[in-house]
């Protein structure tokens, strides 16, 4: 039996380019990352792809992959995931894929991405909200 991991939005949306677009490497990720948080990375990410049933719970803040780089929270998420507007990645992006904090499988969580790629040709809402930034317009 797997074990259950928990996902945040903004990780989600990580994931989503990582098995859409291009598979970053556990030493591509180390440098940004660190050791224990590319390897976590890469361990949940391989989890969700190749065990369909895998449990996922979605959270609010900290995660499978941010506890798995030793964080009990995340020194970068007022920076990276809540901006001075008060956008808030993780709950734009649970609702841009539709789903919510809850209870869920790894197959759930890649139909999911799928899905939102078939509606809105983005493979991530992160890659909505850049071009929302870029064009000028407010998200």
């Amino acid at each position: 039996m797997t074990s259950k991991i928990t996902l945040r939005g903004r990780h989600i949306s990580q994931f989503a380019q990582n098995y859409l677009l291009e598979r970053k490497s556990q030493l591509e990720l180390k440098g940004i990352y660190g050791d224990d948080g590319a390897k976590s990375f890469c361990q949940t990410y391989n989890l969700i792809e190749n065990e369909p049933n895998t449990p996922v719970e979605i959270v609010e803040g900290i995660d499978s992959i941010c506890a798995g780089a030793g964080a009990d929270e995340c020194p970068k998420f007022k920076t990276n995931c809540v901006f001075s507007d008060g956008f808030n990645e993780d709950s734009e992006t649970l609702r841009e894929y539709g789903l919510k904090t809850g209870q869920y499988t790894a197959s759930d969580i890649i139909e999911a991405v799928i899905d939102y790629n078939n509606r809105t040709g983005f493979v991530s809402p992160r890659d909505k909200f850049r071009k929302r930034k870029i064009g000028g317009t407010s998200i």
